[in-house]
């Protein structure tokens, strides 16, 4: 599993990757194949970072972003290993696509499965739209 780790990455898909939000959590996914570059000027930075996806040779990247409001360290860990263990467990749906989880308050409160029925319901709209 390839994470996202410079901020000019998490940049790049939160300004060109699909916005969805519900209430525990906000995902951002670009989808690697759709993913059109023509037209659109990119920045230095923004081109290093679509060269460092391209370059990746595995299926699929993830960014986790918990900020300090969801809780204390081992809370944010918590979010951390929920969303990192869905990711593992559905590896195969998730090929060619680009993930940004953005954890809100609420998080904490639901059980792994309402997580998990949380980010299909996100997933299967933007296959819809596509």
């Amino acid at each position: 599993m390839v994470t996202l780790k410079s901020k000019a990455e998490f940049d790049f898909v939160y300004k060109y990757g699909f916005r969805q939000h519900c209430k525990i959590l906000s995902l951002y996914t670009i989808d690697i194949p759709h993913f059109k570059t023509e037209n659109k000027v990119f920045t230095y930075k923004e081109r290093k970072a679509l060269s460092l996806f391209s370059a990746v040779r595995e299926d699929y990247l993830i960014g986790l972003s918990v900020s300090k409001k969801n809780g204390n360290a081992p809370q944010r860990n918590k979010i951390k290993r929920r969303l990192r263990a869905f990711c593992r467990n559905h590896q195969k749906d998730l090929q060619s696509h680009i993930l940004l989880f953005v954890a809100r308050d609420g998080i904490l409160d639901c059980t792994y499965s309402a997580l998990e029925e949380e980010i299909w319901k996100m997933l299967n709209k933007r296959r819809k739209s596509v």
